[in-house]
C-alpha cells in the first residue's frame, strides 16, 4: 500500500513576494530608473566646460531677448550689458547661469524621453515643451526686471519664491499636457 502524499500548500516566501511585487511594478520601476538616470546624466553634463560655455551664451541671449522685448513694449526703459539689465545707470537685474530655465527643460526631457511612446511623439513633446519653458524664463526675466524697477522690496520674494514655484508647476503642467496628448493620439 502506498502512502498518499499530502503536500502542504506552500506559503510564498519573501523572495517570491518580492518577485511578484517586482513583476507587478516592473514598468514603473524601469521608467523611474531611466528618469533618475537621465537626471543624473544631465547633472554630470552640467559640470562640463562645454555646457558651462553654452549656458553662459544662453544667459546672455536670454537677457538680450528680454531687453529687446522690454524696449519694444516700454519704449527703451532698459539697457543690456552682457547679462545685466540696467535702467539708466542703475543695474536692476543680473541674469546669472544658475537662474537659467534650462534646468526645468532638462527635468521635462528626463520625464518625457523614457516614457513608452513613439520616439517622434517624445521628441515633439521634449522640443515643444522646452521652447515653452525657455519662453517662460524670458517672461520671468522681464517680470523680475519690472519688479526690480517699480517694487524693489518685492524682488526677493518674487525671485526666490514665486518664480521657482511657477516654473516647476509649468514643467509639471507641460508633462501632464503631453501625457494627455499621447493618450488621445493612441486612441
Amino acid at each position: 500500500m502506498k502512502k498518499a502524499s499530502k503536500r502542504k500548500k506552500k506559503r510564498p516566501g519573501f523572495r517570491d513576494a518580492l518577485l511578484d511585487w517586482y513583476q507587478a511594478k516592473r514598468s514603473v520601476l524601469l521608467y523611474a530608473g531611466k528618469f533618475a538616470g537621465l537626471v543624473l546624466l544631465f547633472c554630470l553634463l552640467a559640470l562640463t566646460p562645454v555646457y558651462q560655455s553654452l549656458l553662459e551664451k544662453e544667459v546672455i541671449w536670454g537677457a538680450k531677448l528680454a531687453h529687446g522685448m522690454l524696449s519694444a513694449f516700454s519704449g527703451g526703459g532698459s539697457v543690456v550689458s552682457g547679462a545685466t539689465l540696467l535702467r539708466g545707470e542703475e543695474a536692476i537685474l543680473e541674469v546669472k547661469p544658475r537662474c537659467s530655465g534650462l534646468h526645468f527643460c532638462w527635468l521635462l526631457c528626463a520625464a518625457i524621453l523614457p516614457f513608452p511612446a513613439p520616439w517622434g511623439w517624445r521628441m515633439a513633446g521634449a522640443v515643444l515643451g522646452s521652447l515653452i519653458l525657455v519662453g517662460l524664463n524670458i517672461l520671468r526675466v522681464i517680470t523680475l526686471f519690472l519688479v526690480g524697477c517699480y517694487y524693489p522690496g518685492w524682488f526677493p520674494a518674487v525671485h526666490e519664491q514665486v518664480w521657482p514655484v511657477v516654473s516647476l508647476l509649468a514643467t509639471m503642467f507641460l508633462m501632464g499636457a503631453w501625457l494627455i496628448w499621447v493618450k488621445r493620439c493612441e486612441e
